[in-house]
């Protein structure tokens, strides 16, 4: 893949070993802190390797800037005229965090930043993964869940091509494992 500045490595098992993860902060509201404990979580990150396909995201220097995943996942997608009935195959993104000492970094242009970095490579990956599948039932689209008071993550997702989907009573609730407060769930076609 081009047009990135940051080293992308496929995370394995054996980098739970790895010390930056100690350091790994993403800020202290509670659901920050749960992403930050969630990557250090060796049952949690062993279960989601077992399917999922996680990424961590160092800079040039070597320094940990990021992790992220994506899933394979069901859900009622929106239409029209409100919500489907039947479950479908999406990608989804469970986990995306970046160290508070990068955020907003690099200075100067946007889609340099490490943030956008970081979600573009996990859209280029949803499109792989789905153009890859054998049975070409996944939808053409990008899924997550936020909290719903960090501003700052919504805003960025509703940048990044996201949108906010309403509540849809015929589907599982998704909540927050830190506070318990039901999560925006969020969509974008790719």
């Amino acid at each position: 893949m081009t047009g990135f500045k940051l080293k992308i490595l496929k995370f394995t098992a054996k980098m739970l070993d790895d010390p930056r993860l100690q350091g790994f902060y993403c800020g202290k509201n509670p659901c920050q802190e749960f992403m930050a404990q969630w990557i250090r979580d060796r049952d949690e990150v062993i279960q989601a390797l077992r399917g999922w396909k996680i990424f961590i995201y160092e800079s040039t220097d070597g320094k940990l800037v990021g992790y992220g995943s994506l899933n394979k996942t069901s859900m009622i997608l929106p239409t029209e005229y409100g919500y489907g009935t039947e479950q479908e195959k999406v990608i989804a993104i469970p986990t995306l965090a970046v160290d508070k000492n990068f955020w907003g970094e690099p200075k100067g242009e946007s889609e340099e930043k490490y943030s956008h970095q970081i979600m573009r490579h996990l859209i280029e990956g949803a499109k792989s993964w789905r153009q890859n599948s054998t049975k070409g039932d996944i939808q053409p689209c990008l899924a997550l869940a936020v909290h719903p008071l960090n501003r700052r993550a919504r805003k960025y997702y509703l940048d990044s091509g996201f949108k906010e989907l309403p509540p849809n009573p015929n589907d599982t609730l998704l909540k927050c494992p830190a506070t318990g407060v039901e999560l925006l769930r969020m969509l974008r076609s790719f």
